[in-house]
Protein backbone atom coordinates (compact mmCIF):
# COMPACT_ATOMS: atom_id res chain seq x y z
CA UNK A 1 0.00 0.00 0.00
CA UNK A 2 2.79 2.56 0.71
CA UNK A 3 4.05 1.98 -2.84
CA UNK A 4 0.65 3.02 -4.20
CA UNK A 5 0.68 6.11 -1.97
CA UNK A 6 4.08 6.99 -3.46
CA UNK A 7 2.61 6.89 -6.96
CA UNK A 8 4.21 3.60 -8.02
CA UNK A 9 2.38 0.87 -9.93
CA UNK A 10 2.97 -2.59 -8.44
CA UNK A 11 3.21 -5.78 -10.47
CA UNK A 12 2.45 -8.86 -8.41
CA UNK A 13 4.59 -12.00 -8.41
CA UNK A 14 2.95 -15.32 -7.61
CA UNK A 15 3.93 -17.19 -4.45
CA UNK A 16 5.71 -20.45 -3.75
CA UNK A 17 2.99 -22.87 -2.55
CA UNK A 18 5.24 -24.25 0.22
CA UNK A 19 6.91 -21.17 1.72
CA UNK A 20 4.02 -18.80 0.80
CA UNK A 21 6.64 -16.16 -0.08
CA UNK A 22 7.35 -14.62 -3.48
CA UNK A 23 8.47 -17.27 -5.97
CA UNK A 24 11.80 -15.89 -7.27
CA UNK A 25 11.63 -18.18 -10.32
CA UNK A 26 8.60 -16.20 -11.53
CA UNK A 27 10.16 -12.82 -10.87
CA UNK A 28 12.33 -12.21 -13.92
CA UNK A 29 9.48 -12.69 -16.37
CA UNK A 30 7.66 -9.73 -14.82
CA UNK A 31 10.55 -7.26 -14.92
CA UNK A 32 10.09 -4.54 -17.55
CA UNK A 33 12.01 -1.46 -18.63
CA UNK A 34 9.92 0.61 -16.19
CA UNK A 35 10.62 -1.62 -13.17
CA UNK A 36 12.60 0.26 -10.52
CA UNK A 37 12.50 -1.94 -7.43
CA UNK A 38 11.62 -5.33 -5.97
CA UNK A 39 9.80 -5.61 -2.65
CA UNK A 40 10.48 -8.85 -0.78
CA UNK A 41 7.98 -9.65 1.98
CA UNK A 42 9.16 -12.13 4.62
CA UNK A 43 5.66 -13.45 5.29
CA UNK A 44 4.93 -14.68 8.83
CA UNK A 45 8.60 -14.37 9.77
CA UNK A 46 9.74 -16.75 7.00
CA UNK A 47 12.65 -15.22 5.01
CA UNK A 48 12.41 -14.97 1.24
CA UNK A 49 14.99 -16.70 -0.95
CA UNK A 50 17.13 -13.58 -1.10
CA UNK A 51 19.98 -15.16 -3.11
CA UNK A 52 17.82 -15.81 -6.16
CA UNK A 53 15.98 -12.54 -5.74
CA UNK A 54 19.20 -10.51 -5.57
CA UNK A 55 20.53 -12.17 -8.73
CA UNK A 56 17.55 -10.84 -10.66
CA UNK A 57 17.89 -7.40 -9.04
CA UNK A 58 21.58 -7.09 -9.88
CA UNK A 59 21.05 -8.29 -13.44
CA UNK A 60 18.54 -5.50 -14.03
CA UNK A 61 19.96 -2.82 -11.71
CA UNK A 62 16.96 -2.78 -9.39
CA UNK A 63 16.61 -1.56 -5.81
CA UNK A 64 15.62 -4.25 -3.29
CA UNK A 65 13.24 -3.34 -0.47
CA UNK A 66 12.84 -5.86 2.36
CA UNK A 67 9.54 -5.89 4.20
CA UNK A 68 10.63 -7.29 7.57
CA UNK A 69 7.50 -6.27 9.48
CA UNK A 70 6.87 -9.84 10.62
CA UNK A 71 10.48 -11.05 10.65
CA UNK A 72 12.38 -9.13 13.32
CA UNK A 73 15.25 -11.44 14.31
CA UNK A 74 14.89 -13.92 11.44
CA UNK A 75 17.99 -14.99 9.49
CA UNK A 76 18.79 -16.04 5.94
CA UNK A 77 22.08 -17.89 5.42
CA UNK A 78 23.27 -16.77 8.83
CA UNK A 79 22.59 -13.05 8.29
CA UNK A 80 19.64 -11.18 9.75
CA UNK A 81 16.90 -10.20 7.34
CA UNK A 82 17.10 -6.51 6.61
CA UNK A 83 20.83 -6.78 5.80
CA UNK A 84 20.33 -8.11 2.28
CA UNK A 85 18.46 -5.39 0.44
CA UNK A 86 19.07 -1.70 -0.16
CA UNK A 87 16.33 -0.66 2.26
CA UNK A 88 14.47 -2.61 4.95
CA UNK A 89 11.44 -1.78 7.06
CA UNK A 90 10.62 -3.37 10.43
CA UNK A 91 7.57 -3.23 12.68
CA UNK A 92 7.70 -3.18 16.47
CA UNK A 93 4.04 -4.20 16.73
CA UNK A 94 4.52 -7.85 15.78
CA UNK A 95 6.97 -9.40 18.25
CA UNK A 96 7.88 -6.67 20.71
CA UNK A 97 4.64 -6.86 22.69
CA UNK A 98 3.07 -4.31 20.37
CA UNK A 99 5.03 -1.26 21.52
CA UNK A 100 4.14 0.37 18.21
CA UNK A 101 6.22 2.14 15.63
CA UNK A 102 8.94 0.60 13.57
CA UNK A 103 12.38 1.01 12.07
CA UNK A 104 13.90 1.75 8.68
CA UNK A 105 17.43 0.60 7.91
CA UNK A 106 19.64 1.26 4.91
CA UNK A 107 23.28 1.42 3.92
CA UNK A 108 22.49 4.51 1.87
CA UNK A 109 23.05 7.68 3.96
CA UNK A 110 20.75 9.69 1.67
CA UNK A 111 17.85 7.33 2.43
CA UNK A 112 18.44 7.66 6.16
CA UNK A 113 18.77 11.44 5.97
CA UNK A 114 15.60 11.96 3.92
CA UNK A 115 13.70 9.53 6.17
CA UNK A 116 14.74 11.48 9.27
CA UNK A 117 13.51 14.71 7.69
CA UNK A 118 10.21 13.07 6.79
CA UNK A 119 9.75 11.66 10.29
CA UNK A 120 10.38 15.10 11.80
CA UNK A 121 7.34 16.35 9.88
CA UNK A 122 5.04 13.84 11.59
CA UNK A 123 2.86 15.14 14.43
CA UNK A 124 3.78 13.95 17.95
CA UNK A 125 1.95 10.90 19.23
CA UNK A 126 -1.14 11.70 21.36
CA UNK A 127 -0.61 11.29 25.10
CA UNK A 128 -3.13 8.46 25.40
CA UNK A 129 -0.88 6.39 23.13
CA UNK A 130 1.80 6.29 25.82
CA UNK A 131 -0.67 5.30 28.52
CA UNK A 132 -2.13 2.60 26.31
CA UNK A 133 1.31 1.20 25.46
CA UNK A 134 2.44 1.19 29.10
CA UNK A 135 -0.62 -0.75 30.25
CA UNK A 136 -0.46 -3.12 27.30
CA UNK A 137 3.23 -3.85 27.81
CA UNK A 138 2.76 -4.43 31.54
CA UNK A 139 -0.13 -6.85 30.98
CA UNK A 140 1.63 -8.65 28.11
CA UNK A 141 4.68 -9.33 30.30
CA UNK A 142 2.44 -11.14 32.82
CA UNK A 143 0.60 -13.39 30.38
CA UNK A 144 0.45 -17.07 31.22
CA UNK A 145 -2.51 -17.23 33.57
CA UNK A 146 -6.20 -17.12 32.74
CA UNK A 147 -6.64 -13.72 34.41
CA UNK A 148 -3.80 -11.95 32.61
CA UNK A 149 -4.62 -13.62 29.29
CA UNK A 150 -8.19 -12.35 29.59
CA UNK A 151 -6.93 -8.86 30.44
CA UNK A 152 -4.62 -8.87 27.44
CA UNK A 153 -7.43 -10.03 25.14
CA UNK A 154 -9.60 -7.18 26.41
CA UNK A 155 -6.88 -4.63 25.73
CA UNK A 156 -6.27 -5.98 22.23
CA UNK A 157 -9.96 -5.90 21.36
CA UNK A 158 -10.16 -2.29 22.55
CA UNK A 159 -8.06 -1.24 19.57
CA UNK A 160 -11.09 -1.45 17.33
CA UNK A 161 -12.50 1.64 19.00
CA UNK A 162 -9.23 3.49 19.46
CA UNK A 163 -8.79 6.64 17.36
CA UNK A 164 -6.08 6.04 14.76
CA UNK A 165 -5.81 9.39 13.02
CA UNK A 166 -7.16 8.00 9.78
CA UNK A 167 -7.46 10.04 6.62
CA UNK A 168 -8.54 9.35 3.05
CA UNK A 169 -6.03 9.54 0.21
CA UNK A 170 -6.73 9.59 -3.50
CA UNK A 171 -4.83 7.57 -6.10
CA UNK A 172 -5.93 7.12 -9.68
CA UNK A 173 -9.51 8.01 -8.84
CA UNK A 174 -9.64 5.38 -6.08
CA UNK A 175 -10.07 6.33 -2.44
CA UNK A 176 -7.42 4.82 -0.22
CA UNK A 177 -7.86 4.64 3.53
CA UNK A 178 -4.62 5.91 5.00
CA UNK A 179 -3.33 6.23 8.53
CA UNK A 180 -1.57 9.27 9.94
CA UNK A 181 1.91 8.42 11.13
CA UNK A 182 2.98 9.86 14.48
CA UNK A 183 6.42 10.73 15.73
CA UNK A 184 7.25 8.29 18.57
CA UNK A 185 7.63 9.67 22.07
CA UNK A 186 10.68 9.23 24.27
CA UNK A 187 8.83 6.71 26.44
CA UNK A 188 7.96 4.61 23.37
CA UNK A 189 11.60 4.68 22.31
CA UNK A 190 12.67 3.62 25.81
CA UNK A 191 10.21 0.71 25.79
CA UNK A 192 11.47 -0.30 22.37
CA UNK A 193 15.11 -0.35 23.44
CA UNK A 194 14.21 -2.38 26.52
CA UNK A 195 12.26 -4.97 24.53
CA UNK A 196 14.98 -5.24 21.88
CA UNK A 197 17.41 -6.38 24.58
CA UNK A 198 15.14 -9.38 25.21
CA UNK A 199 14.22 -10.06 21.57
CA UNK A 200 16.40 -13.15 21.09
CA UNK A 201 15.12 -14.74 24.28
CA UNK A 202 11.53 -13.99 23.31
CA UNK A 203 12.06 -15.44 19.83
CA UNK A 204 13.59 -18.62 21.28
CA UNK A 205 10.54 -19.11 23.49
CA UNK A 206 8.29 -18.50 20.50
CA UNK A 207 10.15 -21.04 18.35
CA UNK A 208 9.96 -23.70 21.06
CA UNK A 209 6.20 -23.30 21.18
CA UNK A 210 5.94 -23.18 17.39
CA UNK A 211 7.79 -26.49 17.18
CA UNK A 212 5.39 -28.10 19.65
CA UNK A 213 2.38 -26.81 17.75
CA UNK A 214 3.87 -27.98 14.45
CA UNK A 215 4.40 -31.48 15.84
CA UNK A 216 0.76 -31.66 16.87
CA UNK A 217 -0.62 -30.22 13.61
CA UNK A 218 1.50 -32.01 11.02
CA UNK A 219 -0.50 -35.23 11.20
CA UNK A 220 -3.95 -33.62 11.14
CA UNK A 221 -6.04 -34.57 8.08
CA UNK A 222 -5.33 -32.30 5.12
CA UNK A 223 -3.20 -29.81 7.10
CA UNK A 224 0.04 -28.53 5.59
CA UNK A 225 2.52 -26.37 7.47
CA UNK A 226 4.23 -23.36 5.96
CA UNK A 227 7.68 -24.63 4.97
CA UNK A 228 10.68 -22.64 6.18
CA UNK A 229 12.91 -21.34 3.38
CA UNK A 230 16.11 -23.34 2.91
CA UNK A 231 19.12 -22.03 4.91
CA UNK A 232 16.86 -19.85 7.01
CA UNK A 233 16.04 -19.34 10.67
CA UNK A 234 12.49 -18.06 10.86
CA UNK A 235 10.49 -16.29 13.54
CA UNK A 236 6.91 -17.53 13.96
CA UNK A 237 5.33 -14.11 14.28
CA UNK A 238 2.38 -15.78 12.55
CA UNK A 239 1.74 -19.53 12.64
CA UNK A 240 0.15 -20.30 9.28
CA UNK A 241 -1.35 -23.62 8.20
CA UNK A 242 -2.93 -24.61 4.91
CA UNK A 243 -6.22 -26.42 5.38
CA UNK A 244 -8.32 -28.57 3.01
CA UNK A 245 -11.42 -26.43 3.54
CA UNK A 246 -12.56 -22.83 3.46
CA UNK A 247 -10.50 -20.92 6.02
CA UNK A 248 -13.28 -18.43 6.77
CA UNK A 249 -15.58 -21.21 7.93
CA UNK A 250 -12.84 -23.02 9.83
CA UNK A 251 -11.87 -19.79 11.62
CA UNK A 252 -15.51 -19.12 12.50
CA UNK A 253 -15.89 -22.57 14.04
CA UNK A 254 -12.57 -22.35 15.92
CA UNK A 255 -13.57 -18.94 17.31
CA UNK A 256 -16.87 -20.44 18.46
CA UNK A 257 -14.87 -23.04 20.36
CA UNK A 258 -12.70 -20.43 22.04
CA UNK A 259 -9.62 -20.66 19.79
CA UNK A 260 -8.56 -17.21 18.56
CA UNK A 261 -7.74 -18.28 15.01
CA UNK A 262 -7.68 -15.72 12.22
CA UNK A 263 -7.76 -15.60 8.46
CA UNK A 264 -4.18 -14.45 7.79
CA UNK A 265 -4.63 -11.23 9.76
CA UNK A 266 -6.20 -9.60 12.79
CA UNK A 267 -9.92 -8.92 12.85
CA UNK A 268 -9.33 -5.17 13.04
CA UNK A 269 -7.16 -5.19 9.91
CA UNK A 270 -8.09 -5.42 6.24
CA UNK A 271 -4.65 -6.77 5.33
CA UNK A 272 -4.84 -10.07 3.42
CA UNK A 273 -8.52 -10.52 4.32
CA UNK A 274 -9.68 -10.08 0.74
CA UNK A 275 -7.75 -11.37 -2.30
CA UNK A 276 -5.58 -8.64 -3.71
CA UNK A 277 -7.41 -8.55 -7.05
CA UNK A 278 -10.64 -7.60 -5.24
CA UNK A 279 -9.15 -4.63 -3.39
CA UNK A 280 -10.11 -1.36 -5.12
CA UNK A 281 -6.48 -0.19 -5.11
CA UNK A 282 -5.40 -3.16 -7.25
CA UNK A 283 -8.57 -4.24 -9.07
CA UNK A 284 -7.20 -3.04 -12.39
CA UNK A 285 -3.84 -4.81 -12.03
CA UNK A 286 -3.74 -7.75 -14.46
CA UNK A 287 -0.68 -9.19 -12.68
CA UNK A 288 -2.79 -9.78 -9.55
CA UNK A 289 -5.21 -11.97 -11.49
CA UNK A 290 -2.44 -14.13 -12.93
CA UNK A 291 -1.17 -15.19 -9.48
CA UNK A 292 -2.92 -18.55 -9.59
CA UNK A 293 -1.12 -20.16 -6.67
CA UNK A 294 -1.91 -17.19 -4.43
CA UNK A 295 -5.55 -17.17 -5.52
CA UNK A 296 -5.95 -20.91 -4.92
CA UNK A 297 -4.46 -20.73 -1.41
CA UNK A 298 -5.93 -17.47 -0.15
CA UNK A 299 -9.07 -19.08 1.21
CA UNK A 300 -7.23 -22.08 2.64
CA UNK A 301 -4.75 -20.43 5.04
CA UNK A 302 -5.51 -20.13 8.75
CA UNK A 303 -3.48 -18.27 11.37
CA UNK A 304 -3.38 -20.13 14.68
CA UNK A 305 -2.83 -18.25 17.97
CA UNK A 306 0.73 -18.45 19.31
CA UNK A 307 2.95 -16.31 21.54
CA UNK A 308 6.07 -16.81 23.69
CA UNK A 309 3.78 -17.29 26.71
CA UNK A 310 1.43 -19.88 25.17
CA UNK A 311 1.24 -22.85 27.53
CA UNK A 312 1.66 -26.51 26.51
CA UNK A 313 -1.94 -27.24 27.48
CA UNK A 314 -3.13 -24.41 25.22
CA UNK A 315 -1.02 -25.73 22.33
CA UNK A 316 -2.55 -29.17 22.76
CA UNK A 317 -6.05 -27.68 22.83
CA UNK A 318 -5.46 -25.58 19.69
CA UNK A 319 -4.36 -28.64 17.71
CA UNK A 320 -7.13 -30.79 19.16
CA UNK A 321 -9.85 -28.29 18.26
CA UNK A 322 -8.46 -27.79 14.75
CA UNK A 323 -8.45 -31.53 14.20
CA UNK A 324 -12.00 -31.79 15.54
CA UNK A 325 -13.22 -29.05 13.19
CA UNK A 326 -11.58 -30.66 10.16
CA UNK A 327 -13.06 -34.08 10.98
CA UNK A 328 -16.52 -32.65 11.61
CA UNK A 329 -19.09 -33.92 9.08
CA UNK A 330 -20.53 -31.32 6.74
CA UNK A 331 -23.95 -29.96 7.72
CA UNK A 332 -25.99 -27.66 5.55
CA UNK A 333 -28.15 -25.12 7.34
CA UNK A 334 -27.67 -26.19 10.96
CA UNK A 335 -24.20 -24.74 11.27
CA UNK A 336 -21.22 -23.53 9.32
CA UNK A 337 -20.01 -26.17 6.92
CA UNK A 338 -16.45 -26.91 5.93
CA UNK A 339 -16.33 -26.71 2.16
CA UNK A 340 -13.33 -27.30 -0.04
CA UNK A 341 -12.01 -24.00 -1.34
CA UNK A 342 -10.48 -25.34 -4.54
CA UNK A 343 -9.38 -23.13 -7.42
CA UNK A 344 -11.38 -19.94 -7.57
CA UNK A 345 -11.26 -16.39 -8.77
CA UNK A 346 -12.25 -14.58 -5.59
CA UNK A 347 -11.42 -14.47 -2.08
CA UNK A 348 -1.10 -14.21 2.88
Amino acid sequence: MPLVYAGLRPRFVDIDPQTLNMDPNRLEGLVTSSTCAIQAIHLAGNPCDMALLLKVARRHGLVVIEDCAQALGAKYRGRKVGCWGDVACFSFSKNLDGIGGGMLVSKNPEVISSSAVLQASFPPAPRFYDSYRVVRLAVASRRGSMLWDAAYATIMSSRKGTPTGRRVLQSGGVELLGRTLYRPSSSQAAFGLHRLQHLDESNRCLEERAQRLAERCQDLPGVELQRTTVDSTRVHTRFLVKTPGCSRQIVTELNRRGVEAKHLAQEYSTTYREPVEELPEFARKDSARTCRTYRSLHDRVVTLPLSPSTRCTEIARIARELGSVLRRPTRDSESTSIETAGWHGGQT
